[in-house]
Formats: structure tokens, C-alpha cells, sequence
């Protein structure tokens, strides 16, 4: 019984060792090196869950650099934890770059269940950008093809307080 409750507890400690090593990357590292990115990856797949605590803060910081937050939105992709949710929320909120945001979108819906399906939602509302909200739209589709159709539905319904909507929702 013992070495049953030491497994946990030894594995917890090899984690948390694995977020120091990859936050001591992150001060370093290069994100347009390719051999940065692999210790970056590399890195995050030993930290776990746990890394994104680690990512987080310095992915949101208004001078966080392109190619890192690139990193991230493919880190998610790959690694589909709900640690996650928050982080992509945020940066999907204001992301410019359409291929980022679009690896965001596609990270969200790998994750699916029900908060991935909400902040999908809420993309698709907050985004008016056409080209933005198609992305989301489609993967809401394949997310939960029942709720993509309430969404249409209700963007068709709001056609006398907004006519672009509904004509967009008609088209899709």
C-alpha cells in the first residue's frame, strides 16, 4: 500500500519538477528556433497539465511575442487539456492573426464538452469578422452540429435588428 500512495506523490513531484524545467525555457527561448520549439513541446508534454499554469501568465501579457502564442494555440491542438479553456478564451477574444485564431478554434473543439462548446459560442457572437466567424461556425458544426444549427437560427431570427447577420446565417 505504500508504494501505491508513494506512485502519486512521486509523479506529482516529477510534474512539478517539469513546469520549473519548462518555465526556465520559456525565460530563454527562442519560438522561431525549431529547436526551441521542440524543447518547448517536449517540455509542456512532460509538465502536463500543469505547464499551462506555468505558460499562462507570460501568453497574456500584452508583449507577448507572435510565435509564442502561436506555440500555445498549437500546444493546445496537440495536448488538449481543459487547463487550457481560460487561456484560449482570452487570446481567441482579441486574436488577430486569422491562422492562429484558427488553431485556437480548432484546439477548442479537439476539447470539446460543454465550457470548450460555450467559449466556441461566444467566439461566434463576439467575432463579427466574416472570415473569423466562419472558422468558428464550422467548428461548432463538427463540435455540436445542433447547437451550430440554433446559431444560425437564432442569427437568421435577428434579421430586423440586423440584416447583415441574417443574411450571413442564410448563407451558412
Amino acid at each position: 500500500r505504500l508504494i501505491m500512495a508513494a506512485a502519486p506523490a512521486a509523479e506529482e513531484a516529477s510534474m512539478s519538477r517539469a513546469a520549473e524545467v519548462l518555465g526556465t525555457l520559456l525565460d530563454r527561448m527562442d519560438p522561431g528556433e525549431p529547436a526551441d520549439q521542440l524543447a518547448f513541446f517536449r517540455a509542456l508534454d512532460g509538465a502536463g497539465p500543469q505547464g499551462v499554469v506555468e505558460i499562462s501568465p507570460r501568453v497574456l501579457r500584452t508583449g507577448c511575442p507572435p510565435l509564442l502564442r502561436s506555440l500555445v494555440m498549437e500546444a493546445a491542438c496537440y495536448l488538449p487539456w481543459p487547463e487550457w479553456l481560460p487561456v484560449l478564451s482570452r487570446l481567441l477574444r482579441h486574436e488577430t492573426d486569422l491562422a492562429r485564431f484558427s488553431l485556437g478554434v480548432e484546439a477548442l473543439g479537439r476539447m470539446g464538452g460543454a465550457e470548450a462548446l460555450a467559449v466556441l459560442q461566444e467566439l461566434a457572437r463576439i467575432r463579427g469578422a466574416a472570415d473569423f466567424q466562419a472558422l468558428v461556425v464550422e467548428v461548432l458544426a463538427r463540435a455540436d452540429p445542433e447547437q451550430a444549427f440554433r446559431h444560425h437560427l437564432s442569427a437568421l431570427l435577428e434579421g430586423s435588428a440586423n440584416p447583415g447577420a441574417a443574411n450571413d446565417a442564410a448563407r451558412q
